[in-house]
């Protein structure tokens, strides 16, 4: 009788924290899938993306007020570009939901360079906001762009 009771407890507490992605567990899996992810991935043999988390909310690290203010609605800030021998490095930061995962593509369309990112299949979202950053390395090989857009797309379901 108290392996029953222990288990429905134990049920109804797990569905009330189902949402809530504030137990260490969660956390640490969460964490652990975020750095697997991080690793830079080819979509194709000319392009590596890699997203980085900015914030930390184990740390509490978040936007500022004043980035947020700034930013928020944009679909994108802070485009850095940076060349190194036979690569391209283009990096953006943009704001969305926390605890998200995102990758990217790329692709070229006449003179522009389209920078692609949506989030990933599995991705989940929190309740607060977060500022990311997207890494694209390109092989300048067969360069044939002169503007280059981040676009950002949503998922389908």
């Amino acid at each position: 009788m108290k392996y029953i009771y222990a288990t429905i407890v134990l049920t109804i507490l797990v569905m009330c924290n189902g949402g809530n992605r504030t137990t260490e567990t969660a956390k640490t899996t969460k964490q652990q899938s975020v750095a697997e992810k991080s690793e830079a991935i080819p979509v194709a043999d000319w392009v590596k993306v890699k997203c980085e988390h900015l914030c930390d909310d184990e740390k509490g690290k978040f936007p500022s007020r004043e980035t947020l203010k700034e930013h928020l609605g944009d679909e994108f800030y802070d485009l850095v570009k940076r060349e190194q021998n036979d690569s391209i490095f283009i990096a953006f930061n943009f704001i969305k939901d926390c605890c998200m995962d995102f990758t990217g593509t790329a692709s070229i369309r006449e003179d522009t360079l389209l920078l692609t990112f949506l989030p990933a299949i599995d991705s989940s979202r929190c309740d607060c906001l977060c500022d990311y950053r997207m890494h694209y390395r390109i092989n300048k090989k067969g360069e044939k762009w002169s503007v280059i857009k981040p676009v950002y797309k949503t998922r389908s379901l």
